[in-house]
């Protein structure tokens, strides 16, 4: 059984052909607590202390910041521990990856794939298969290939497409000629994800609420448009299409500035990563024919996981026989 995770800034995807989920990529130490309250909690004992994961983990003070690489280096056998415990069954063979400019790293490309190949946590050793590709490529292999690995069509594999993969903090774009993600032009925008949109939330919830939520907070209220103080909801759905609007158009403005003499060649424009979800309602009008954004963007670089490694098997099967 092959299993794709992402694990992002965010959260953490977990794909295959018959499960998908997510869970925040949140964990907090935690001392002291008693068995029976927090029976339904994600706690795992990890290097000799204990975490708590995803949602729960959300309500802690000291809630570890996901802002950094180095936090997906030392805590993604946690994250992966847990995603793997929710499925049906135990996989042997984990993809996932990371993003391009770490990627485009070898010395720790390989650290992380040998990182998480072997977990111990709550004293269980897991091992697995491990395979590591590029955020944003996922996203192209999505577009061009079905879940058996095969190409959708002979003319999509070949395509020159830029791909913009939005994540909570960061945006990886990545030029794809005639099908090959190429290194000329493909970069990380840090700090430019969604997490820009959640700053200026914050901003607008301490200013007129008096009110300081942690980041994963802060993006819990976007997605739901609305605060809950006191028992009281206040709709914040106005000021948050102000806010997204204006981030769109910085980003789309961005884009089109560093990246448009590709635009004007390339055969498609692909955005995807969860922060898809806001693009899609302010794209101009230009770009509407151009753009391809998968049904479950967030899920896109899981999927292209999965279906790169499929295509990969599927060209060795084909080589041996």
């Amino acid at each position: 059984m092959i299993v794709a995770i992402d694990i992002g800034f965010g959260d953490t995807k977990i794909f295959t052909p018959q499960e998908s989920f997510k869970f925040p990529s949140a964990i907090a130490p935690v001392q002291g607590l008693k068995d029976d309250f927090f029976s339904s909690a994600d706690i795992y004992e990890y290097q000799g202390r204990m975490f708590i994961v995803g949602e729960q983990a959300l309500i802690y003070k000291n809630c570890f910041s996901t802002r950094s690489t180095e936090f997906v280096f030392r805590y993604a056998p946690v994250l992966l521990y847990s995603a793997v415990k929710k499925l049906s069954s135990i996989p042997r063979e984990v993809v996932t990856g990371l993003p391009l400019s770490t990627f485009l790293d070898r010395e720790k490309r390989d650290e992380f794939g040998k990182k998480i190949a072997r977990l111990v946590v709550n004293g269980e050793v897991l091992t697995f298969d491990v395979s590591v590709f590029a955020e944003g490529h996922g996203i192209f292999v999505d577009y061009a290939l079905d879940e058996k690995g095969e190409p959708i069509d002979r003319e999509r594999i070949r395509e020159t497409a830029l791909v913009i993969d939005i994540g909570f903090f960061t945006v990886d774009v990545l030029t794809i000629t005639q099908g090959f993600p190429t290194r000329e032009g493909s970069t990380t925008l840090e700090g430019d994800g969604i997490s820009k949109i959640c700053e200026r939330l914050s901003d607008y919830i301490q200013k007129n609420y008096s009110f300081t939520l942690r980041e994963q907070a802060v993006k819990d209220v976007l997605l739901k448009k609305r605060l809950s103080i006191y028992g009281s909801e206040k709709d914040l759905s106005g000021i948050i299409e102000d806010i997204v609007s204006e981030y769109v158009e910085w980003l789309l403005q961005e884009v089109q500035s560093r990246w448009d003499g590709f635009l004007k060649r390339a055969d498609r424009l692909i955005i995807a990563g969860g922060g898809a979800y806001y693009v899609k309602e302010f794209l101009p009008e230009k770009y509407r024919g151009f753009v391809f954004i998968p049904e479950r963007p967030e899920y896109s670089n899981a999927k292209g996981f999965y279906k790169f490694l499929r295509a990969q098997k599927n060209e060795k099967a084909h080589s041996n026989a």
